[in-house]
């Protein structure tokens, strides 16, 4: 697990003397750091947001109940190793569509077997709408911790993450539950990019008794410089029809280089949409991220290694409708 930091600082409040900043060491632990002001004591309330912050690390247990089925399974990866994955679906026989969820740079969980709580809101929304879901775990399966802070990157999102989608998909397959031409998928950041480069160019497998390919795709906040520059020697398009939902006061993976992207697409192609939120920051869509800068990240586009990050509740209620419509859209 990578030593280097990745910290959040958080909007100062005013009963502290600058702002309160949170370092990671990688997802292991916390250090608070803050100068308490002699005049004006931290309020009761404060010190207990923090406290939670430190005890619940913002994982949903997510438990079986008699809505959905929660299992631990494992898939066997184009790389050869053997990754968990977490697998839900609803309760009754199916058979059900599904998606494949990639997670960010962040990994699921900060333990093995979790899923966070913006992965966790949308699998309950996706769940009551009938879908199966399964959350390839692509860092900890490979004893990986957080990557956000790592350069060279072990796990790559246009390599061993694609074939992690890939894995997850075939695994659906074999399931008797599960509509076999009804698979779609769905990335975060990270997580985007590589379901972009999964869904691009030709098929691996094209034989007659090849499996259906993903139905739809969905990213949100991808970071899509390398995409763009495959789309311009248009060496890349999709197979399939894609949604991209991104902030434009994102730092850490702009829109503007998903914006190459559609501008290199033919005016003709129809299968690639992309939605802008003109308030939102990277992470618009979690249920409950205070306004923070991350730092110490291993890329962004302006190469300070800072974003913001911070729920945009406008953005999230619009992303919480369309998402589900452009899934189920004929």
């Amino acid at each position: 697990m990578s030593n280097a930091l990745w910290s959040l600082t958080a909007l100062s409040h005013p009963s502290l003397d600058g702002q309160l900043q949170i370092d990671y060491e990688g997802v292991d632990r916390a250090i608070i750091i803050g100068k308490q002001s002699r005049k004006r004591p931290v309020p009761l309330h404060i010190l207990l947001a923090i406290l939670a912050f430190l005890v619940l690390p913002g994982q949903w247990a997510l438990a079986e109940t008699g809505e959905f089925r929660r299992e631990t399974i494992e898939i066997r990866g184009v790389d050869g190793k053997t990754i968990t994955a977490q697998y839900l679906r609803p309760a009754g026989s199916g058979p059900f569509p599904a998606v494949v969820a990639l997670h960010g740079c962040g990994g699921l969980g900060r333990e093995p077997n979790q899923i966070s709580e913006r992965y966790a809101d949308w699998a309950r929304l996706l769940l009551g709408r009938g879908y199966a879901v399964i959350f390839p775990d692509s860092y900890a399966s490979r004893g990986l911790g957080a990557q956000c802070v790592v350069r060279d990157r072990a796990v790559r999102a246009n390599a061993e993450r694609v074939g992690d989608a890939e894995a997850a998909k075939a695994y659906l397959q074999t399931q008797p539950d599960i509509r076999k031409d009804q698979i779609s998928l769905i990335g975060w950041a990270n997580g985007g990019t590589a379901a972009l480069w999964t869904i691009g160019g030709k098929r691996s497998d094209t034989s007659a008794n090849a499996m259906p390919d993903f139905r739809r795709a969905v990213m949100f906040y991808p970071g899509c410089r390398a995409i763009a520059d495959a789309a311009e020697r248009k060496t890349w398009s999709p197979r399939m029809k894609v949604l991209i939902l991104a902030g434009e006061k994102d730092t850490w993976t702009p829109i503007a280089q998903c914006q190459r992207v559609g501008n290199s697409l033919s005016e003709a192609h129809g299968d690639f949409q992309l939605i802008a939120y003109p308030e939102a920051f990277h992470e618009f869509d979690h249920p409950s991220r205070e306004k923070a800068i991350a730092k110490g990240l291993a890329f962004t586009d302006d190469e300070t290694g800072e974003a913001t990050i911070a729920t945009e509740p406008g953005a999230r209620e619009d992303a919480l409708r369309k998402v589900p419509e452009f899934l189920e859209a004929r």
